[in-house]
């Protein structure tokens, strides 16, 4: 039998993970850690920033929730999948920063239609402020609030069930994910290898006795499952 991977993102990206570990050679085992839920977008932010001609993005459930009035503006993604996502949600022209919140900060500091500001479209919960990260810049961002994440339902029994047939490897996402799994299972892992998209990620799994901590060497999906073939050489 081929080994088993668990993967703990949300859906959709959760199958196309899969499907590319699947291919590797590996048994996936999809866990989603959380599910995604939809929030009616805030009208302040849109009001007040309706002069700018920039959008950012810093995950892919953004692109895919942000209202279609901005799909005319220029979106500012985190990485290539964000970039993928504003694509495919209709945004006709898309930069991606190919790396974390830090260099989209830097992105956005030189593409010109930051001039006048954007809207920086998120989750309720994120790893970095880029409103703080552009404030030196006297870069006026608004913050717009499209979904938030919540853990799954029966998530530790779902986990136990999944690590039946362990050890095996597990690929985290994001430190959200790492803090839920910690929360949900926080014993039974000696022997399981976790491979995280970033430092940020790995973090709070070193709060588990008993596993071996691998990271992406950028927070891309090709650098994670490129890890994940490392991690078990």
């Amino acid at each position: 039998m081929a080994p088993a991977c668990l993967i703990t993102r949300s859906q959709p990206g959760a199958d196309r993970t899969a499907a590319a570990v699947a291919r590797l050679g590996w048994r996936p085992v999809v866990v989603p850690l959380a599910q995604v839920v939809a929030l009616p977008p805030d009208p302040g932010p849109l009001v007040k920033g309706q002069a700018a001609r920039a959008v950012l993005l810093t995950s892919a459930h953004a692109a895919h929730f942000a209202p279609r009035q901005l799909h005319g503006r220029t979106a500012l993604a985190v990485g290539a999948g964000t970039a993928a996502a504003a694509r495919a949600a209709g945004f006709a022209r898309v930069r991606s920063a190919d790396g974390d919140a830090a260099a989209l900060a830097t992105l956005a500091r030189t593409d010109p239609d930051m001039a006048s500001g954007a809207i920086w479209v998120r989750g309720e919960q994120v790893a970095a402020d880029l409103v703080a990260l552009l404030a030196p810049d006297l870069l006026p961002v608004w913050s717009l609030v499209v979904y938030r994440m919540q853990p799954a339902d029966d998530l530790p029994a779902r986990l136990l069930a999944a690590r039946a047939d362990g050890p095996g490897t597990v690929l985290i996402h994001s430190p959200a994910g790492a803090r839920t799994l910690v929360q949900a299972s926080p014993e039974g892992w000696d022997g399981w290898r976790m491979v995280a998209l970033s430092p940020a990620a790995a973090a709070p799994l070193q709060a588990l006795a008993g596993i071996t901590v691998h990271c992406a060497t950028s927070p891309e999906e090709t650098s994670l499952l490129a890890a994940l073939g490392e991690a078990t050489a």
